[in-house]
């Protein structure tokens, strides 16, 4: 009995050594799950590079009905004792797991369980982890098999400046590089790539890249943002001409212009300064030439204030500008952005696909064992039939069933190559083993069989082709004789042998040379329907036993005629038999006679 319920089949299947790291698992399963049942719960898809802790819940059954309802064609009812987890396979490489129990009494009523699996899954794609376990019945057991899929979607780096979207993979990656510091349209932004691979570029988001050779790679980036506005901070004077009219410190403010001379502000007076003076600022520049004249109040002693100097600058001015006796520093404040950041994209080894041979469509007599052999791989394969998993690991598979076969190989990086799908077509249409006998030392066949039309034959003697188209001879060399059945339509053939060893002792009852001449012999028409008529020559008479035969002997049609005299037409109705081509063996006690003739 073997019980095997499959949620899902998939030809992927990837295998890991061990079981370490998971914490504890806790059993969550719905509250109106019956006692008697076969339950696996679902699992959250992952992310390759990020970590995975997800716990799998089960139930297993208390007897085999829930599996009969499943669709498996075993009977229902029977009483389970228990079951053994043996193995969990296909987790994606980087994934543990835990069993929170190996063994499951069914009479204590501990049919559920769980399983934790956490990690780093390192490669995104379709797995099927299957919970391999063994059920018992009594002193029976049979091995089982539950699946259940788990998606590992594309690795997303994400850091300050881009994302990475399909970072790591088999053979070749092409990586997708997303800006995360946009500029929307707006001026001022620049960028610089450096792929690690040759590949360098400017754009805010460059085309993906194709990594094509197994390695790491380290992806630089830098994104300049310009955009702030340029402020004047503050001006400081650093010395001028101007004093105070009784030769003490002057009393200093500043005026800032706008391009077009406006004024745009005017600070409070510093009493009695000493240089430098710093007078603060919070002025917005834009594009064009500015100015800021120093001056000296002194409109409150009766006379006017003096003007200590102008000096021009723009945004980008920077440094001590020095206009006559005036000195004088600008801070203007513009802030640009420089982002750097460092990612990896990684390229795993892929190995090469398995090669099948033969390969394609394939028709398999039945009866016949097809060897399909993965000729670059001699082991360490999984082969599947119909996207299940077999036992089979080493490079040959023998295939005696139809369908689908694909053969996959898993390297230590846990990448996995696939062969191409070998189809295979289990043909019925098979001769059924010829009968083959021995007849007064007479080599032939014997009737009973159920043969097509059209059916081919063939005599081998120790395998090699036998010149012989009769259906009883007498052999005269030792050997093997072998009768080989033919489909022409299938080319499936089947064989029946027979040993001779004492052809050269062997007196044959009714040898060749008592075969007699068919000449004057006819049968009409030919080829007929459902009725003919045998004539015979003028020096025939006595009494006839006459019996039609296929190609391989089987007997279809037998009569006795007595007394028959010479150039006697004798009726030969044979109604119902399918058409094709027969031997009309004529017997008596003075030879035998066998006349080909042809059914419409």
């Amino acid at each position: 009995m073997r019980l095997i319920y499959t949620l899902l089949l998939s030809s992927i299947w990837i295998s890991i050594s061990a079981q370490t790291g998971c914490p504890d698992c806790i059993i969550s399963l719905p509250d109106t799950l019956p006692d008697d049942a076969l339950y696996l719960d679902s699992l959250a898809n992952g992310q390759a590079g990020s970590p995975y802790n997800e716990t799998l819940s089960f139930r297993l059954p208390m007897t085999t009905t829930p599996i009969a309802e499943s669709g498996e064609d075993i009977p229902p009812g029977i009483g389970l004792s228990r079951f053994e987890i043996e193995q969990v396979l296909g987790v994606p490489p980087g994934l543990n797991w835990e069993l929170s129990n190996d063994v499951f009494m069914v009479s204590a009523d501990s049919t559920d369980g769980c399983v934790r699996i956490c990690g780093t899954p390192l490669i995104a794609g379709s797995y099927l982890v299957e919970v391999q376990l063994r059920a018992f019945a009594g002193p029976l057991s049979s091995p089982a098999s539950v699946f259940v899929p788990l998606i590992i979607e594309q690795q997303v780096v994400d850091n300050d400046g881009f994302s990475i979207i399909n970072a790591s993979g088999c053979g070749a990656v092409t990586a997708e590089f997303v800006n995360n510091n946009p500029s929307n349209g707006q001026e001022g932004f620049s960028y610089v790539w450096d792929f690690d691979q040759g590949t360098s570029s400017f754009d805010e988001n460059p085309d993906p890249i194709n990594y094509t050779e197994p390695g790491t790679y380290v992806v630089e980036y830098q994104a300049i943002v310009d955009t702030s506005d340029f402020t004047l901070i503050d001006v400081t004077v650093l010395g001028s001409s101007c004093d105070d009219a009784f030769g003490g410190n002057p009393d200093l403010f500043i005026n800032v212009f706008d391009p077009e001379g406006i004024l745009l502000y005017t600070s409070p007076v510093e009493q009695n300064t000493d240089y430098p003076v710093s007078f603060p600022t919070a002025i917005t520049l834009g594009e064009g030439t500015y100015s800021v004249q120093v001056v000296d109040e002194d409109s409150g002693l009766g006379g006017g204030d003096d003007d200590c100097g102008t000096v021009e600058f723009n945004q980008n001015s920077e440094g001590v500008f020095i206009e006559g006796n005036l000195s004088l520093s600008i801070n203007i404040f513009h802030p640009i952005d420089t982002i750097n950041a460092t990612d990896t994209v990684i390229v795993l080894p892929q190995p090469a696909d398995p090669i099948i041979d033969p390969s394609g469509m394939i028709s398999l007599c039945e009866g016949e064992v097809l060897d399909l052999l993965a000729i670059n791989y001699d082991s360490n394969l999984v082969w599947t039939s119909n996207g299940v998993a077999l036992e089979e690991t080493d490079s040959l598979l023998m295939v005696v069933d139809s369908g689908t076969y694909v053969a996959s190989f898993q390297n230590e990086a846990g990448c996995t190559a696939y062969s191409d799908t070998v189809f295979v077509d289990l043909l019925d249409a098979v001769p059924p083993t010829p009968l083959v006998r021995t007849e007064g030392g007479l080599v032939g066949t014997q009737g009973g069989m159920d043969v097509p039309a059209g059916t081919e034959f063939m005599w081998l003697l120790d395998g090699q082709a036998f010149n012989e188209d009769q259906l009883f001879f007498c052999p005269t060399i030792n050997g093997t004789y072998t009768l080989l059945v033919t489909n022409p339509t299938t080319g499936c053939s089947s064989a029946n042998d027979i040993v001779v060893t004492d052809a050269d002792e062997t007196v044959c009852d009714t040898p060749v040379e008592e075969l007699l001449s068919s000449a004057g012999w006819m049968v009409y028409p030919n080829p007929s329907q459902s009725r003919a008529f045998l004539r015979m020559p003028e020096a025939i008479s006595g009494s006839w036993d006459l019996e039609l035969v296929d190609p391989l002997g089987r007997s279809v049609w037998q009569q006795r005629f007595e007394q028959v005299t010479t150039y006697q037409d004798l009726e030969l109705n044979w109604t119902g038999l399918p058409a094709g081509s027969y031997q009309l063996i004529a017997r008596s006690d003075s030879g035998v006679v066998i006349l080909p003739i042809s059914r419409r």
